[in-house]
């Protein structure tokens, strides 16, 4: 229904009732076509219009995106007490004994582990054979 034909039968049914109700005819009105401007916009905006709504959301997610940041950084500043923990964990691993190190050795034999292969005798799948290919 178009914004006039739903003018016309408000206007029938309050016409109809008492006199009373007339003033809520005029706002009924006076809504209708409000309502009816709004539907006849443009359902376009203009190129400038476009840019601005462009840089207010720009601004919009830059300032949260600083929020964020913000956050970030005061979780990131690190407390007196915590600095007096580090000096004592670093004065602790001073004083323990020093680690030996492990050097490689390519000639060296390493026991091979007993491998469980389930489903051995099955056909070989395009997924066996490249498997295969690259692990076995």
């Amino acid at each position: 229904m178009k914004a006039k034909e739903v003018l016309e039968k408000l206007q029938n049914v309050f016409l109809s009732q008492a006199e009373e109700e007339a003033p809520a005819t005029e706002e009924v009105k006076e809504e209708v076509k409000e309502e009816a401007e709004v539907q006849a916009q443009p359902a376009y905006i203009t190129a400038t219009e476009l840019s601005s709504f462009k840089d207010e959301l720009r601004k919009e997610f830059m300032s949260m995106l600083e929020a964020l940041m913000k956050d970030k950084e005061d979780d990131k500043e690190v407390p007196a007490n915590l600095a007096a923990q580090d000096k004592d964990i670093a004065v602790a691993l001073e004083e323990a004994e020093p680690v030996e190190v492990l050097q490689p050795n390519p000639e060296s034999e390493v026991d091979k582990q007993l491998v469980n292969q389930f489903s051995a005798h099955r056909r070989m799948g395009t997924k066996d054979r490249v498997y295969k290919k690259l692990f076995g």
